[in-house]
Order: C-alpha cells, then structure tokens, then sequence
C-alpha cells in the first residue's frame, strides 16, 4: 500500500533519455496531439506500461486467477476505448502510446470538430468552456469513456463562437478516405513515375559512397566536479582534441558550470574543425557505478555549443555504465572490524 501521505509516482523518466530516436518521437507526439510538456506524455508511457504489466501477469498466472481477473480488466480497457468492443490480451499487449492519446478530452474536442487546433481545444478546456453532459471538465488530459463521447459539447451558456470549415476539423475523421479511392484510380495511369522515384533514390544514395565527409565521435564526460570533452575516431583509440572545464575557468567551483562546458566544446571543436571532421557522434556519460547515474549541469550546454558549431549531429547516446548486481564503493572498511 505504502506511505498514504507520500503519493505513487504518476511517471517515470525513459531508461535512456538521450536517444535521438527517442527524442525525435517525443517532439512528434508533443505537438501532433498539443501536450504541455514531456512531463504528460511520460505519465501516459506509465499508464500504457502498467497496462500491460496486469495484461503479463494473467498470461503467466492460473486459470482460476485469470478467470476472476481478466473480465475486469479487459471491461476496463473496452470502456475507456483503448481496444475495440470485444479485446483480448493479445490486444492490450499491441497497445500503443496513441491508442491513449487518443481518448484525451482534449483530442475528443478536436476531432469532434468543436476547435480548429489542439492547442485551442486545450484552452477551452482549461477555461471551463467544455461539459460532458451537465458536468464541466477543465482538465485536458481526462479519459473520455465510450458512453461520454456523445456528451462532449460546449457550454452553451459560453460566449465564445468558433467557425470552423469543414477541411479544418478533419483530425481523426473518416471523410478523406472517399479522397484516398479517388487518387487510387489515378494511381494506376502514371506507372511511369514510380521509375523515376527509384531512379532520384539511386541518385540520393550516390553522394552518400561519395562525399569524404569525416566522422568524428564526441565524448561529454559531465559530473559535479568537471565536464571533460574528448573527440576521437570511430573507434576511439585515436584522441583528436581534448578539453575540459578547469582550462576555462580560475574557480574549482566553476569546472562544472555550464559555462565552462560550453567553451570546453568549443575549444575541442575548433581544434577538430582544423582538423577536417564535419560530422559527429554524442556520447553522454556520467559518473556511473556507485556514483552518481545523471549527468552534471554541463551535459546539456556542452551538447548546444557542438550543435551550434556546425557540425551534422548523427547520434546522441547515453553511455553511463550501470551496473546490474552492484559494485564496491572505494575506500576501506571503516570502524571496528573483527
């Protein structure tokens, strides 16, 4: 149960929060469906996961567990519209962090065509202009039930009046796929131009055997004593420019600031600029161990000024080593021993 004046944790950071990939899809869902911060889409990752950590636990459990449990958690799902009417396990375990978003107040106002943009539907709600039957709803991120959807309007005793056209509520809308049928007609009489697609594809890949571009790989060592910039080679045996904070800065106190971070990037990517390499690779690194697991306050500025420097940025990593059982923290036994 727990500590009751201590709350549950709602959500849970990513294991490594430095991926490109993972960056990228975040930035893309943050503004498809017009969240405030990573913070809400977290807490949706934390739902969908606990979701199908119930849906893992009936597969392994017993029949008479499995019997008295999945009912209820399959109803569960099918009432929130996260699966279709009749699910199973199969289904909730192909869930998606969009079959969530979806059931949002604030996607159900948008789709239903009562604001243009998501943003928008978001102020509405906060301001109290949107009820679910008699009841208003000012919080955005509330799960609309099957049986609620049709109760989602605007209160009619508002003053605000949206004219919206009929292209501009097309959000989740079955209309466009009379449009798709239409152009699949048309799809078949230019065959000819699916061979110049695959000829201008050859002709992207060329440039890309090519070009003589030199790859680099920067290391961000960033703790809360120092932050180290060390570029190498592929495969990082061979340094091409060192630098650290305490070259930039008179203070110990000030080698990890993110102002000393920031000039030891640029002092390393000048010297591998002269050097020739045009693109990189980010390689974050903390402490680790028995140390601390998150970067120093210099990880983040040091990342800016190498992206601000002109350099094409291919990965971004998080390379903090973890340990899995545990590690001997240093320095000796301490008080009496027998």
């Amino acid at each position: 149960m727990g500590d009751p004046k201590t709350a549950r944790k709602k959500s849970h950071k990513p294991r490594n929060p430095w991926q490109m990939d993972s960056l990228t899809q975040e930035l893309q869902l943050l503004g498809t469906y017009g969240l405030r911060n990573k913070k809400e889409l977290r807490r949706t990752n934390t739902e969908l996961s606990r979701i199908r950590k119930q849906a893992r636990q009936l597969l392994a459990a017993s029949e008479e567990v499995r019997s008295l449990e999945e009912p209820k958690l399959l109803n569960s799902v099918s009432r929130r519209g996260f699966v279709k009417k009749e699910p199973s396990l199969d289904d909730i375990l192909a869930l998606e962090v969009e079959n969530l978003l979806d059931r949002r107040l604030q996607s159900v106002v948008h789709k239903k065509g009562i604001t243009r943009t998501m943003n928008q539907s978001r102020q509405l709600i906060t301001h109290g202009h949107i009820q679910i039957g008699e009841k208003r709803v000012t919080i955005p991120s509330y799960i609309v039930e099957i049986n609620e959807e049709t109760n989602v309007k605007l209160d009619p005793n508002s003053n605000i009046t949206i004219e919206i056209t009929p292209k501009e509520t097309d959000l989740g809308s079955k209309e466009p796929e009379v449009k798709v049928g239409e152009t699949e007609v048309k799809v078949e009489e230019p065959e000819v131009k699916k061979d110049t697609v695959e000829e201008t594809e050859v002709k992207v890949e060329e440039p890309e055997v090519k070009k003589d571009a030199k790859w680099a790989v920067v290391h961000v060592f960033s703790s809360y004593n120092n932050t180290i910039v060390h570029i190498t080679d592929l495969s990082g045996a061979e340094t091409i420019a060192l630098s650290s904070g305490g070259k930039h800065v008179k203070a110990d106190r000030f080698q990890s600031s993110p102002y000393a971070a920031m000039k030891s990037a640029q002092a390393a990517v000048e010297i591998a600029k002269n050097k020739g390499i045009e693109s990189v690779h980010i390689k974050v690194r903390a402490v680790g161990g028995v140390g601390s697991r998150t970067p120093g306050p210099g990880a983040q500025a040091a990342i800016r000024a190498i992206a601000r420097s002109g350099f094409k940025v291919g990965r971004i990593e998080d390379t903090t080593p973890i340990p899995h059982d545990t590690t001997r923290k240093a320095g000796g036994r301490r008080g009496r021993r027998a």
